[in-house]
Protein backbone atom coordinates (compact mmCIF):
# COMPACT_ATOMS: atom_id res chain seq x y z
CA UNK A 1 0.00 0.00 0.00
CA UNK A 2 1.41 3.20 -0.63
CA UNK A 3 1.43 6.62 1.01
CA UNK A 4 2.20 10.20 0.62
CA UNK A 5 5.29 12.15 2.72
CA UNK A 6 3.02 13.73 5.20
CA UNK A 7 0.94 11.17 5.41
CA UNK A 8 3.43 8.32 6.55
CA UNK A 9 5.70 11.01 8.84
CA UNK A 10 2.07 11.60 10.76
CA UNK A 11 1.26 7.33 10.65
CA UNK A 12 5.02 7.08 12.00
CA UNK A 13 4.80 9.21 14.95
CA UNK A 14 0.90 8.31 15.93
CA UNK A 15 1.67 4.35 16.24
CA UNK A 16 3.80 4.72 19.83
CA UNK A 17 1.04 6.75 21.35
CA UNK A 18 -2.02 4.72 20.00
CA UNK A 19 -0.15 1.54 21.05
CA UNK A 20 0.75 2.67 24.48
CA UNK A 21 -2.57 4.34 24.72
CA UNK A 22 -4.47 1.04 24.31
CA UNK A 23 -1.56 -1.02 26.27
CA UNK A 24 -2.20 1.38 29.15
CA UNK A 25 -6.43 1.60 29.00
CA UNK A 26 -6.44 -2.29 28.14
CA UNK A 27 -3.84 -4.26 30.28
CA UNK A 28 -3.46 -1.48 33.35
CA UNK A 29 0.67 -2.49 33.03
CA UNK A 30 2.69 -2.94 36.28
CA UNK A 31 5.50 -2.58 37.72
CA UNK A 32 8.01 -4.99 37.03
CA UNK A 33 9.78 -4.80 40.09
CA UNK A 34 9.14 -3.57 44.12
CA UNK A 35 11.87 -0.81 43.67
CA UNK A 36 9.26 1.40 41.47
CA UNK A 37 6.67 1.26 44.13
CA UNK A 38 8.89 2.04 46.56
CA UNK A 39 10.45 4.98 44.59
CA UNK A 40 7.29 6.46 43.94
CA UNK A 41 6.31 6.21 47.92
CA UNK A 42 10.01 7.91 48.69
CA UNK A 43 9.52 10.54 45.90
CA UNK A 44 5.65 11.56 47.54
CA UNK A 45 5.61 10.40 51.25
CA UNK A 46 2.89 7.53 51.18
CA UNK A 47 2.80 3.84 52.59
CA UNK A 48 5.97 3.12 53.60
CA UNK A 49 7.62 6.92 53.63
CA UNK A 50 6.73 9.34 56.12
CA UNK A 51 8.15 12.33 54.75
CA UNK A 52 8.55 13.16 50.51
CA UNK A 53 12.23 13.43 49.39
CA UNK A 54 13.93 13.34 45.70
CA UNK A 55 17.07 10.87 47.02
CA UNK A 56 15.10 7.77 45.80
CA UNK A 57 19.08 6.06 45.74
CA UNK A 58 18.47 4.23 42.56
CA UNK A 59 18.20 7.19 40.56
CA UNK A 60 19.74 9.97 40.60
CA UNK A 61 18.63 13.30 42.96
CA UNK A 62 17.70 15.52 39.99
CA UNK A 63 15.53 12.57 38.80
CA UNK A 64 13.82 12.69 41.94
CA UNK A 65 13.26 16.72 42.06
CA UNK A 66 12.01 16.20 38.41
CA UNK A 67 9.14 13.71 39.38
CA UNK A 68 8.48 16.42 42.65
CA UNK A 69 7.58 18.58 40.41
CA UNK A 70 4.90 16.71 38.69
CA UNK A 71 1.28 16.72 39.97
CA UNK A 72 -0.63 13.53 41.02
CA UNK A 73 -3.70 13.47 38.36
CA UNK A 74 -6.22 10.98 37.81
CA UNK A 75 -4.72 8.30 39.97
CA UNK A 76 -1.05 8.34 38.83
CA UNK A 77 1.32 9.67 40.75
CA UNK A 78 4.22 12.03 39.37
CA UNK A 79 6.34 8.88 39.63
CA UNK A 80 4.23 7.25 37.40
CA UNK A 81 3.60 9.89 34.84
CA UNK A 82 7.20 10.49 34.42
CA UNK A 83 7.95 6.59 33.71
CA UNK A 84 5.14 6.47 30.98
CA UNK A 85 6.21 9.79 29.20
CA UNK A 86 10.35 8.63 29.23
CA UNK A 87 8.93 5.24 28.23
CA UNK A 88 6.29 7.28 25.04
CA UNK A 89 9.30 9.84 24.16
CA UNK A 90 11.95 7.23 23.96
CA UNK A 91 10.09 4.90 21.95
CA UNK A 92 8.15 7.45 19.39
CA UNK A 93 11.83 8.75 19.00
CA UNK A 94 13.33 5.40 18.56
CA UNK A 95 10.36 4.09 16.09
CA UNK A 96 11.11 7.59 13.90
CA UNK A 97 14.62 6.84 14.15
CA UNK A 98 13.87 3.49 12.45
CA UNK A 99 10.93 3.65 10.07
CA UNK A 100 11.02 7.34 8.55
CA UNK A 101 12.55 6.71 5.91
CA UNK A 102 12.23 2.77 5.96
CA UNK A 103 10.36 1.45 2.83
CA UNK A 104 8.81 -2.10 4.56
CA UNK A 105 6.94 0.24 7.48
CA UNK A 106 4.34 -2.88 7.84
CA UNK A 107 7.16 -5.49 8.59
CA UNK A 108 8.99 -3.55 11.08
CA UNK A 109 6.00 -1.95 12.53
CA UNK A 110 5.15 -5.64 14.75
CA UNK A 111 8.15 -6.46 15.21
CA UNK A 112 8.93 -3.63 17.18
CA UNK A 113 5.94 -3.28 18.87
CA UNK A 114 6.43 -6.55 20.06
CA UNK A 115 10.00 -5.99 21.44
CA UNK A 116 8.87 -2.82 23.23
CA UNK A 117 6.05 -4.30 24.69
CA UNK A 118 7.96 -5.35 27.86
CA UNK A 119 8.31 -1.93 29.38
CA UNK A 120 5.52 -1.07 28.38
CA UNK A 121 3.41 -3.57 29.97
CA UNK A 122 5.73 -4.09 32.82
CA UNK A 123 7.63 -1.09 33.21
CA UNK A 124 10.89 -0.80 35.56
CA UNK A 125 13.50 1.96 35.92
CA UNK A 126 16.00 -0.35 34.88
CA UNK A 127 13.90 -0.36 31.62
CA UNK A 128 13.35 2.72 31.06
CA UNK A 129 16.69 3.93 31.91
CA UNK A 130 17.88 1.21 28.93
CA UNK A 131 14.96 2.02 26.27
CA UNK A 132 16.16 5.93 26.48
CA UNK A 133 19.85 4.79 26.35
CA UNK A 134 18.71 2.63 23.12
CA UNK A 135 16.86 5.66 21.41
CA UNK A 136 20.18 8.13 22.21
CA UNK A 137 22.13 5.25 20.33
CA UNK A 138 19.62 5.14 17.37
CA UNK A 139 19.44 9.06 17.63
CA UNK A 140 23.99 9.16 17.34
CA UNK A 141 23.64 6.00 13.88
CA UNK A 142 20.72 8.67 12.65
CA UNK A 143 22.48 11.53 12.61
CA UNK A 144 25.80 9.95 11.35
CA UNK A 145 24.15 9.19 8.17
CA UNK A 146 22.57 12.64 8.01
CA UNK A 147 24.06 15.36 10.01
CA UNK A 148 20.84 16.65 11.44
CA UNK A 149 21.39 18.92 14.74
CA UNK A 150 18.38 17.74 15.90
CA UNK A 151 19.33 14.26 16.23
CA UNK A 152 22.70 15.26 17.81
CA UNK A 153 20.36 16.84 20.67
CA UNK A 154 17.78 14.17 20.85
CA UNK A 155 20.84 11.86 21.62
CA UNK A 156 22.27 14.06 24.45
CA UNK A 157 18.61 14.80 25.95
CA UNK A 158 17.73 11.00 26.34
CA UNK A 159 21.26 10.41 27.57
CA UNK A 160 20.98 12.40 30.05
CA UNK A 161 17.58 11.33 31.07
CA UNK A 162 19.16 7.36 30.84
CA UNK A 163 21.91 8.39 33.12
CA UNK A 164 19.67 10.31 35.55
CA UNK A 165 17.22 7.42 36.02
CA UNK A 166 19.82 4.45 36.06
CA UNK A 167 24.00 5.81 35.19
CA UNK A 168 24.83 1.99 35.19
CA UNK A 169 22.28 0.61 32.56
CA UNK A 170 22.65 3.25 30.73
CA UNK A 171 26.69 2.95 30.30
CA UNK A 172 25.77 -1.30 29.60
CA UNK A 173 23.85 -0.05 26.79
CA UNK A 174 26.53 1.97 25.77
CA UNK A 175 29.23 -0.44 26.18
CA UNK A 176 27.41 -2.94 24.14
CA UNK A 177 26.23 -0.39 21.12
CA UNK A 178 29.88 0.41 20.81
CA UNK A 179 30.45 -1.36 17.82
CA UNK A 180 27.76 -0.35 16.21
CA UNK A 181 28.30 3.31 15.88
CA UNK A 182 30.32 5.39 12.94
CA UNK A 183 33.12 6.39 15.29
CA UNK A 184 35.75 7.73 12.55
CA UNK A 185 32.33 10.06 11.29
CA UNK A 186 31.01 11.44 14.08
CA UNK A 187 34.36 11.83 15.56
CA UNK A 188 35.01 13.75 13.02
CA UNK A 189 32.33 16.60 13.97
CA UNK A 190 32.66 19.32 16.29
CA UNK A 191 29.24 19.45 17.02
CA UNK A 192 29.28 16.14 18.27
CA UNK A 193 32.85 16.85 20.62
CA UNK A 194 30.36 19.50 22.03
CA UNK A 195 28.02 17.49 22.89
CA UNK A 196 29.93 15.01 24.23
CA UNK A 197 31.43 17.66 26.65
CA UNK A 198 28.01 18.97 27.54
CA UNK A 199 26.70 15.35 28.13
CA UNK A 200 29.85 14.57 30.64
CA UNK A 201 29.68 17.80 32.11
CA UNK A 202 26.43 17.46 32.97
CA UNK A 203 26.68 13.75 34.25
CA UNK A 204 29.46 15.25 36.49
CA UNK A 205 27.46 17.75 38.47
CA UNK A 206 24.69 15.49 39.11
CA UNK A 207 26.73 12.77 40.32
CA UNK A 208 29.03 15.07 42.34
CA UNK A 209 25.60 16.47 44.14
CA UNK A 210 23.69 13.16 44.32
CA UNK A 211 26.53 11.72 46.35
CA UNK A 212 26.72 15.05 48.48
CA UNK A 213 22.96 14.93 48.97
CA UNK A 214 23.78 11.22 51.05
CA UNK A 215 26.84 12.37 53.19
CA UNK A 216 24.82 14.21 55.94
CA UNK A 217 24.64 12.09 59.53
CA UNK A 218 20.96 11.15 58.45
CA UNK A 219 22.41 8.78 56.55
CA UNK A 220 25.88 7.34 58.24
CA UNK A 221 23.42 4.28 58.90
CA UNK A 222 22.35 3.49 55.37
CA UNK A 223 25.92 4.52 53.94
CA UNK A 224 27.57 2.14 56.90
CA UNK A 225 25.11 -1.19 56.07
CA UNK A 226 24.22 -0.55 52.65
CA UNK A 227 26.91 -2.77 51.07
CA UNK A 228 26.68 -5.26 53.78
CA UNK A 229 22.77 -5.55 52.75
CA UNK A 230 23.26 -6.32 48.77
CA UNK A 231 25.56 -9.08 49.26
CA UNK A 232 23.47 -10.66 51.73
CA UNK A 233 19.92 -9.79 49.85
CA UNK A 234 21.48 -10.06 46.13
CA UNK A 235 24.64 -12.44 45.98
CA UNK A 236 25.21 -15.80 47.27
CA UNK A 237 26.69 -15.08 51.09
CA UNK A 238 23.66 -15.97 52.68
CA UNK A 239 23.46 -19.66 51.70
CA UNK A 240 27.54 -20.00 52.32
CA UNK A 241 27.45 -18.18 55.40
CA UNK A 242 23.74 -20.64 57.02
CA UNK A 243 26.27 -23.64 56.12
CA UNK A 244 29.14 -22.39 58.04
CA UNK A 245 28.52 -23.08 61.68
CA UNK A 246 32.27 -22.12 62.75
CA UNK A 247 32.04 -18.92 60.86
CA UNK A 248 28.60 -18.09 62.16
CA UNK A 249 29.96 -18.90 66.46
CA UNK A 250 33.08 -17.19 65.31
CA UNK A 251 31.02 -13.80 64.76
CA UNK A 252 28.43 -14.46 67.34
CA UNK A 253 25.55 -14.84 64.21
CA UNK A 254 22.47 -17.64 64.49
CA UNK A 255 21.54 -19.53 60.91
CA UNK A 256 17.98 -17.78 61.85
CA UNK A 257 19.96 -13.72 61.87
CA UNK A 258 21.28 -14.66 58.12
CA UNK A 259 17.87 -15.75 56.94
CA UNK A 260 16.41 -13.02 58.54
CA UNK A 261 18.67 -10.74 56.90
CA UNK A 262 18.43 -12.19 53.40
CA UNK A 263 14.63 -12.12 53.81
CA UNK A 264 15.42 -8.04 54.19
CA UNK A 265 13.76 -8.36 57.83
CA UNK A 266 16.35 -6.43 59.87
CA UNK A 267 14.13 -5.21 62.77
CA UNK A 268 16.64 -6.71 64.82
CA UNK A 269 19.65 -5.83 63.40
CA UNK A 270 21.81 -3.64 65.39
CA UNK A 271 25.14 -2.13 64.47
CA UNK A 272 26.72 -4.79 66.67
CA UNK A 273 24.94 -7.22 64.08
CA UNK A 274 25.38 -5.60 60.95
CA UNK A 275 29.41 -5.34 62.06
CA UNK A 276 29.53 -8.95 62.46
CA UNK A 277 27.32 -9.89 59.08
CA UNK A 278 30.00 -7.77 57.55
CA UNK A 279 33.17 -9.03 58.76
CA UNK A 280 31.93 -12.68 58.18
CA UNK A 281 31.04 -11.57 54.57
CA UNK A 282 34.77 -9.90 54.42
CA UNK A 283 36.00 -13.59 55.60
CA UNK A 284 33.98 -15.71 52.58
CA UNK A 285 35.68 -13.06 50.57
CA UNK A 286 38.83 -13.61 51.97
CA UNK A 287 38.95 -17.09 51.12
CA UNK A 288 36.90 -17.02 47.95
CA UNK A 289 34.35 -19.42 48.14
CA UNK A 290 31.17 -19.09 47.78
CA UNK A 291 29.05 -22.03 47.26
CA UNK A 292 28.59 -21.47 43.62
CA UNK A 293 32.05 -21.02 42.14
CA UNK A 294 31.97 -18.18 39.60
CA UNK A 295 32.50 -20.58 36.72
CA UNK A 296 28.84 -21.61 37.51
CA UNK A 297 27.39 -18.16 38.04
CA UNK A 298 29.03 -16.93 34.53
CA UNK A 299 27.11 -19.68 32.59
CA UNK A 300 23.93 -19.42 34.83
CA UNK A 301 23.85 -15.28 33.39
CA UNK A 302 24.77 -16.34 29.85
CA UNK A 303 21.96 -19.16 30.04
CA UNK A 304 19.05 -16.61 31.33
CA UNK A 305 18.98 -15.05 27.98
CA UNK A 306 17.19 -18.22 27.33
CA UNK A 307 14.81 -18.26 30.15
CA UNK A 308 11.11 -18.11 29.76
CA UNK A 309 10.51 -14.30 30.37
CA UNK A 310 12.77 -13.73 27.54
CA UNK A 311 13.58 -16.44 25.16
CA UNK A 312 11.52 -15.37 22.36
CA UNK A 313 13.19 -11.78 22.35
CA UNK A 314 16.47 -13.39 22.07
CA UNK A 315 15.77 -15.55 19.25
CA UNK A 316 14.31 -13.28 17.76
CA UNK A 317 17.89 -10.92 17.98
CA UNK A 318 19.38 -13.42 16.71
CA UNK A 319 17.47 -14.38 13.59
CA UNK A 320 17.56 -10.83 12.45
CA UNK A 321 21.31 -10.67 13.40
CA UNK A 322 22.03 -13.54 11.45
CA UNK A 323 19.81 -11.98 8.65
CA UNK A 324 21.78 -8.53 9.34
CA UNK A 325 24.84 -10.58 8.30
CA UNK A 326 26.39 -7.71 9.88
CA UNK A 327 30.00 -7.90 11.88
CA UNK A 328 29.45 -5.01 13.92
CA UNK A 329 26.49 -6.41 15.64
CA UNK A 330 27.99 -9.70 16.05
CA UNK A 331 30.60 -7.53 18.07
CA UNK A 332 27.97 -6.07 20.05
CA UNK A 333 26.55 -9.59 20.86
CA UNK A 334 30.01 -10.81 22.13
CA UNK A 335 30.48 -7.90 24.11
CA UNK A 336 26.94 -8.19 25.52
CA UNK A 337 28.24 -11.96 26.30
CA UNK A 338 31.10 -11.04 27.97
CA UNK A 339 30.06 -8.40 29.77
CA UNK A 340 27.21 -10.45 31.47
CA UNK A 341 29.05 -13.38 31.91
CA UNK A 342 31.29 -11.06 34.44
CA UNK A 343 28.19 -9.33 36.02
CA UNK A 344 26.93 -13.10 36.72
CA UNK A 345 30.40 -14.79 37.60
CA UNK A 346 30.49 -11.94 40.26
CA UNK A 347 27.46 -12.74 42.06
CA UNK A 348 24.41 -11.32 40.17
CA UNK A 349 23.39 -13.77 37.51
CA UNK A 350 20.21 -13.66 35.68
CA UNK A 351 18.76 -10.51 36.25
CA UNK A 352 16.73 -9.96 33.13
CA UNK A 353 15.96 -6.77 33.29
CA UNK A 354 18.71 -5.94 32.66
CA UNK A 355 19.50 -7.73 29.37
CA UNK A 356 15.91 -6.50 28.07
CA UNK A 357 17.27 -2.80 26.92
CA UNK A 358 20.30 -4.47 24.87
CA UNK A 359 18.50 -7.27 23.38
CA UNK A 360 15.98 -4.76 22.54
CA UNK A 361 19.02 -2.31 21.47
CA UNK A 362 20.21 -5.41 18.84
CA UNK A 363 16.89 -5.67 16.94
CA UNK A 364 16.84 -2.01 16.85
CA UNK A 365 19.95 -1.75 15.18
CA UNK A 366 19.08 -5.11 13.26
CA UNK A 367 16.08 -3.13 12.21
CA UNK A 368 17.92 0.47 11.30
CA UNK A 369 18.19 0.52 7.23
CA UNK A 370 17.22 -3.24 7.32
CA UNK A 371 16.17 -4.35 3.88
CA UNK A 372 16.21 -8.41 3.50
CA UNK A 373 12.94 -8.44 5.44
CA UNK A 374 11.52 -6.41 1.96
CA UNK A 375 12.99 -9.40 -0.52
CA UNK A 376 11.05 -12.41 -2.04
CA UNK A 377 13.31 -14.99 -0.69
CA UNK A 378 13.87 -14.12 2.89
CA UNK A 379 9.66 -14.03 3.36
CA UNK A 380 9.95 -17.57 5.47
CA UNK A 381 12.14 -15.13 7.72
CA UNK A 382 9.47 -12.72 8.03
CA UNK A 383 6.89 -15.28 8.78
CA UNK A 384 9.63 -16.92 11.56
CA UNK A 385 10.00 -13.38 13.07
CA UNK A 386 6.71 -12.26 13.04
CA UNK A 387 5.66 -15.40 14.90
CA UNK A 388 8.25 -15.12 17.29
CA UNK A 389 6.58 -11.48 18.06
CA UNK A 390 3.36 -13.12 18.40
CA UNK A 391 4.75 -15.60 20.98
CA UNK A 392 6.21 -13.14 23.16
CA UNK A 393 3.04 -10.99 23.40
CA UNK A 394 0.98 -13.30 24.08
CA UNK A 395 3.65 -14.25 26.87
CA UNK A 396 3.05 -10.98 28.32
CA UNK A 397 -0.54 -10.32 27.82
CA UNK A 398 -1.50 -13.77 30.00
CA UNK A 399 0.94 -12.58 32.80
CA UNK A 400 -0.65 -8.78 32.22
CA UNK A 401 -3.70 -10.54 33.01
CA UNK A 402 -2.64 -12.77 35.86
CA UNK A 403 -1.42 -9.16 37.50
CA UNK A 404 -4.93 -7.64 36.91
CA UNK A 405 -6.05 -10.64 39.38
CA UNK A 406 -3.73 -10.09 41.41
CA UNK A 407 -4.25 -6.60 41.56
CA UNK A 408 -7.59 -6.83 42.41
CA UNK A 409 -6.77 -10.09 45.31
CA UNK A 410 -4.43 -7.21 47.24
CA UNK A 411 -6.93 -4.72 47.17
CA UNK A 412 -9.20 -6.54 48.48
CA UNK A 413 -6.87 -8.04 51.54
CA UNK A 414 -5.32 -4.51 52.17
CA UNK A 415 -9.18 -2.98 52.79
CA UNK A 416 -9.74 -5.55 55.69
CA UNK A 417 -6.64 -4.75 57.80
CA UNK A 418 -6.80 -1.01 59.83
CA UNK A 419 -5.31 1.69 58.27
CA UNK A 420 -4.23 3.66 61.40
CA UNK A 421 -2.11 0.94 62.66
CA UNK A 422 1.09 -0.30 61.48
CA UNK A 423 0.73 -2.73 59.28
CA UNK A 424 4.78 -4.67 58.50
CA UNK A 425 5.10 -6.88 55.60
CA UNK A 426 7.49 -7.96 52.77
CA UNK A 427 7.00 -5.67 49.40
CA UNK A 428 7.01 -8.91 47.48
CA UNK A 429 4.12 -10.63 49.97
CA UNK A 430 2.03 -7.14 49.74
CA UNK A 431 3.06 -7.35 45.86
CA UNK A 432 3.70 -3.67 46.21
CA UNK A 433 4.31 -3.90 41.76
CA UNK A 434 0.79 -5.24 41.76
CA UNK A 435 -1.25 -3.24 44.27
CA UNK A 436 0.67 0.28 44.18
CA UNK A 437 0.23 -0.01 40.25
CA UNK A 438 1.01 2.68 37.04
CA UNK A 439 -2.19 3.79 36.88
CA UNK A 440 -3.89 3.87 39.94
CA UNK A 441 -1.47 3.89 42.73
CA UNK A 442 -2.20 7.57 43.97
CA UNK A 443 -6.05 6.85 45.51
CA UNK A 444 -4.87 3.78 46.94
CA UNK A 445 -1.75 5.68 48.55
CA UNK A 446 -4.38 8.08 50.32
CA UNK A 447 -5.66 4.82 52.71
CA UNK A 448 -2.16 3.46 53.48
CA UNK A 449 0.63 6.13 55.01
CA UNK A 450 2.14 3.77 57.95
CA UNK A 451 3.54 0.62 56.24
CA UNK A 452 6.12 -1.55 57.64
CA UNK A 453 7.84 -2.50 54.98
CA UNK A 454 10.68 -5.21 55.07
CA UNK A 455 12.87 -3.94 52.20
CA UNK A 456 15.93 -1.24 51.13
CA UNK A 457 14.01 1.75 51.86
CA UNK A 458 13.67 0.22 55.48
CA UNK A 459 16.91 1.68 56.08
CA UNK A 460 16.07 5.47 54.69
CA UNK A 461 16.23 8.09 57.32
CA UNK A 462 12.46 9.24 55.70
CA UNK A 463 10.95 5.64 56.00
CA UNK A 464 8.16 4.19 58.55
CA UNK A 465 9.96 1.68 59.24
CA UNK A 466 13.66 3.80 60.27
CA UNK A 467 11.80 6.20 62.21
CA UNK A 468 9.78 3.82 64.10
CA UNK A 469 12.83 2.06 65.10
CA UNK A 470 14.02 5.17 66.50
CA UNK A 471 11.43 5.98 68.17
CA UNK A 472 11.29 2.70 69.79
CA UNK A 473 7.42 1.94 68.51
CA UNK A 474 8.58 -0.18 65.15
CA UNK A 475 8.17 -3.81 64.58
CA UNK A 476 10.36 -5.36 67.09
CA UNK A 477 8.51 -3.73 70.14
CA UNK A 478 5.16 -4.17 69.09
CA UNK A 479 5.85 -7.79 68.15
CA UNK A 480 7.38 -8.39 72.18
CA UNK A 481 4.76 -6.20 73.63
CA UNK A 482 0.77 -7.76 74.63
CA UNK A 483 -1.17 -5.74 71.93
CA UNK A 484 1.32 -7.14 68.84
CA UNK A 485 1.74 -6.09 65.40
CA UNK A 486 -0.40 -6.64 61.88
CA UNK A 487 1.87 -8.10 59.16
CA UNK A 488 0.81 -9.89 55.86
CA UNK A 489 3.01 -13.00 55.39
CA UNK A 490 2.91 -16.58 53.64
CA UNK A 491 4.70 -18.06 56.39
CA UNK A 492 5.34 -17.15 59.80
CA UNK A 493 8.45 -19.74 59.95
CA UNK A 494 11.25 -17.81 60.15
CA UNK A 495 9.03 -15.59 62.98
CA UNK A 496 8.61 -18.89 65.02
CA UNK A 497 12.22 -19.36 64.59
CA UNK A 498 13.52 -16.47 66.03
CA UNK A 499 10.96 -16.35 68.81
CA UNK A 500 11.69 -19.57 70.48
CA UNK A 501 15.36 -18.04 70.01
CA UNK A 502 14.82 -15.46 72.20
CA UNK A 503 12.97 -18.25 74.64
CA UNK A 504 9.47 -16.56 73.88
CA UNK A 505 6.06 -18.17 72.69
CA UNK A 506 5.04 -17.15 69.06
CA UNK A 507 1.14 -16.23 69.10
CA UNK A 508 -1.68 -15.68 66.53
CA UNK A 509 -3.91 -13.40 67.79
CA UNK A 510 -6.17 -12.58 64.61
CA UNK A 511 -5.57 -14.29 60.93
CA UNK A 512 -6.99 -13.20 58.25
CA UNK A 513 -6.53 -15.62 55.35
CA UNK A 514 -6.87 -15.43 51.49
CA UNK A 515 -5.93 -17.12 48.39
CA UNK A 516 -3.16 -14.79 48.31
CA UNK A 517 -1.41 -14.87 51.53
CA UNK A 518 -2.54 -14.54 55.68
CA UNK A 519 -3.18 -10.79 57.21
CA UNK A 520 -2.46 -11.51 60.94
CA UNK A 521 -2.06 -10.05 64.20
CA UNK A 522 0.85 -11.71 65.90
CA UNK A 523 3.30 -11.20 69.15
CA UNK A 524 6.17 -12.82 71.10
CA UNK A 525 6.21 -11.87 74.65
CA UNK A 526 5.64 -15.03 76.67
CA UNK A 527 8.13 -16.42 78.12
CA UNK A 528 8.58 -20.36 76.34
CA UNK A 529 8.50 -23.26 79.10
CA UNK A 530 10.90 -26.29 78.58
Amino acid sequence: MQMDSKAKKLLVFAIPTIAFTLAVYFFSPSWMTNDDPAMSMITHGYGAVEIPSPLIYFSNLYWGKIIQTIPSFGGWHGYSFATAATLLISITIAWVAITLEEKSLWLTLPILLGVLSYPILFPQFTLTAGISACAAILCLKRYTYKFNTTWLVLAVLLGIISFLIRYLEMFFVCLVALPVINWKVLLSRKSAWLACMIFISFASIATLQNNHAYTGPEWEYFNKNLTTIQKITGWSYAETLKQDEALLEKHSLSATDVELAYRWMWFDMDQTKFDSLKNAIDDIDKRSNLNDGWEFRAVKAIAALFSKEIIFLTVLALLLTISRSSKQLWASWALFIFAIGIIGAMGRPGEIRIYIPVISLLIMCSLFYHRTLTAPSCKWQTVLLIILVGCHVSQLTIESIKREKSHKQMLAKLQNLPTEDLVAGYYSTLKANHVFSLNGSAQISKDFKNLYLFGWPAIMPHSVAYNADKDQNGFKSKLLSNDGVWIVINSTKLLEQYCREKNLVFETLIKRSSETGSARKIRCNQPLLH
